[in-house]
């Protein structure tokens, strides 16, 4: 190999190791500074980023609590049972009733919870909270849509 050839190698190589590294210094500033702002403490009492945040679990009581702990463990035994080799179909049907039951009474607590919330609420307060809600739903069930459509065999 020529001298001429081994010496552009040498500086193609030397650039490309230069913004390897360039590049990492960057990010680990930037990285550093994202850590800074996303992290940042922020102060306690009125005004506060807590304080402007509203949490629907934090007007949950402790029936609506154990109400959805008891339809997560309905749902987890369902799942255990169908995974099971032998189908035992009464004992399926029974697991399925009681978490029917089970989620109606949840979905009623938290309904219940739900009109409390809004009722503590100024209605601009309501606005913006539920009309966020509202559109994450439309969000959410248009992305679905979309997903089913694509999944859709072509006909």
């Amino acid at each position: 190999m020529s001298k001429r050839l081994l010496s552009i190698f040498l500086l193609v190589s030397l650039a490309l190791n230069a913004g390897i590294v360039g590049g990492l210094v960057v990010m680990g500033l930037f990285r550093k500074q994202h850590d800074l702002h996303h992290y940042q403490n922020f102060p306690e009492g009125p005004g506060s980023r807590e304080e402007a945040r509203f949490n629907p679990r934090d007007f949950e009581n402790e029936n609506t609590k154990a109400l959805r702990d008891s339809f997560r463990v309905s749902k987890r035994e369902l799942m255990r049972e169908l995974a099971k080799g032998k189908i035992n179909e009464t004992r399926i049907q029974g697991i399925i009733e009681r978490s029917i039951t089970l989620q109606s009474r949840l979905e009623r607590t938290l309904g219940e919870s739900t009109l409390r919330l809004r009722k503590s609420m100024t209605p601009q307060e309501a606005r913006d909270y539920f009309g966020r809600r509202a559109e994450r739903m439309d969000r959410f069930i248009d992305r679905n849509q979309k997903d089913n459509l694509r999944r859709k065999p072509n006909e």
